[in-house]
Order: C-alpha cells, then sequence, then structure tokens
C-alpha cells in the first residue's frame, strides 16, 4: 500500500491514539482462532473456510439465522496476524479498503480493544493479535454489533483455555 495512503489513512483514524495500548504488553497471542456450530446463539454455519491472506491464516465464515430464510446471512473473517502491533498495522491497512466516509471508530463496544463501524451493518475490530470482521452478507439487513460482540467473547474465553493449557 502506498505509504502517502497510509499516512492519510493514519490520519484519518488516528492512528497514533491506538497503536499502541495500555496493557498490550500483556495481550497473549491467539492461535488457531475458531468459530463453530452454537458459538453464536441464534445463528447457524452455512459455510466455513480457511485460507490465507497476506501470508496470514483467515478464517472465513458465513452464518444464518437459525430457522430463518437464506435472506438473514452474516460474514464474519478473522485474520490471525503474528503479534498485537502486526494486527494494529493491518487494521489501519484494512480500513483502506472501505469506500465509505460513514466508517468511524466505535467506543468502547466490547468488541475487541479498538473497533471502528458503518452504522450497525459492519465492525472490524482487533482483539489481541486478531483482526475481526463482522458484517451482512444477505438482503436483509442485519444490526452486527451483538454479533461482534459474541465473536469476541468467544476469542477471549479461547484465549483463556490457550493460556491455560500453556499453549503458545
Amino acid at each position: 500500500m502506498d505509504e502517502r495512503f497510509l499516512k492519510h489513512l493514519a490520519d484519518r483514524f488516528g492512528y497514533e491514539t491506538w497503536r499502541v495500548l495500555a496493557g498490550d504488553d500483556v495481550v497473549s497471542v491467539i492461535s488457531g482462532a475458531a468459530l463453530g456450530e452454537g458459538d453464536i446463539r441464534g445463528w447457524t454455519v452455512a459455510r466455513q473456510t480457511r485460507d490465507a491472506v497476506d501470508s496470514q491464516p483467515r478464517l472465513r465464515l458465513i452464518l444464518r439465522r437459525t430457522g430463518s430464510s437464506a435472506n438473514q446471512l452474516i460474514s464474519i473473517t478473522i485474520v490471525e496476524c503474528p503479534s498485537v502491533p502486526a494486527a494494529r498495522a493491518y487494521l489501519l491497512r484494512w480500513l483502506g479498503d472501505f469506500q465509505s466516509p460513514l466508517v468511524v471508530r466505535l467506543p468502547k463496544t466490547d468488541s475487541g480493544e479498538v473497533a471502528f463501524g458503518m452504522g450497525e451493518t459492519m465492525v472490524l475490530f482487533s482483539r489481541a493479535n486478531l483482526i475481526v470482521h463482522v458484517a451482512n452478507a444477505g438482503r436483509e439487513i442485519i444490526p452486527v454489533l451483538e454479533i461482534a460482540r459474541a465473536v469476541d467473547n468467544r476469542l477471549i474465553l479461547a484465549a483463556g483455555r490457550q493460556n491455560q493449557s500453556g499453549q503458545p
């Protein structure tokens, strides 16, 4: 990505205010992020794939509201970066993919350490070394803030299990 564009993004989104946060030095790296059936209450996994983007492991899911038509779909993408600083830099670059001036930093929403959104239709946040994108994927618009919180809570639980078991 062009350095001038990165500088523009950093200025627009106040990168220096969230590049490093208090407590970052004690944040554990989360590896092998996973979401499965039943992890997000009221939603069923319709499709799940694992691949890599920019050499980073990526999990992509499409969730369908349980018992609803195919019009109520949510897309969740989780990218695993090697460190918290790498995740924050990746988050900034991902913000550059949005063409809307409506994308703004969200107040503390219980979704990650840093979160951005566009109304209630999209949330992009970082949790430790992970970047998570939650967005509508169907014809019917579904508010995604609660879903983003649920995803974040699952990631926090997974990180706690990794720390207790001594996994990296």
